[in-house]
């Protein structure tokens, strides 16, 4: 799954669904759920930017994996731009003043740590781990196979 990065694959997809089933919430002030928007509305986002990870080492492939990636509203996207998640998640202008909380954070399977720490290779490795083990807990749970 780290390496998943390909928009265009059946596996990415079906991620960026278990975020929509989660019932995942914009990045912005309304926090509407993305199930609720019109397809055209919705952006693939970077939750950390490409070029922010670029600035600690961190490569492309890295930064684009499905781990790095939800789903938000264009409007959100467009405010965010390359901003780190620790400072656009707490932003009065972008998610207003009710922060963003660990509830709100947990429907796209993101620990909160994202917000209480400053990017760090090992941040981000924590991170996409965290995100992974969430991830495949919940296709688990959903997703029975009979042998």
């Amino acid at each position: 799954m780290d390496s998943l990065s390909a928009v265009r694959s059946a596996q990415y997809k079906a991620i960026l669904n278990l975020y929509v089933l989660n019932g995942a919430k914009d990045f912005s002030i309304e926090k509407q759920c993305i199930y609720s928007m019109k397809e055209r509305d919705v952006h693939d986002h970077h939750i950390y930017p490409k070029k922010f990870l670029s600035l600690h080492s961190i490569n492309k492939d890295e930064a684009n994996t499905i781990l790095n990636r939800t789903l938000i509203s264009e409007k959100a996207n467009e405010k965010i731009k390359e901003t780190q998640p620790s400072i656009y998640l707490i932003d009065v202008n972008i998610v207003g003043k009710n922060k963003f909380s660990k509830e709100d954070l947990d429907t796209h399977y993101i620990d909160d740590i994202i917000i209480k720490e400053e990017l760090s290779v090992q941040l981000y490795n924590k991170f996409k781990e965290n995100r992974k083990t969430r991830i495949i807990k919940t296709i688990k749970e959903k997703v029975t196979i009979e042998k």
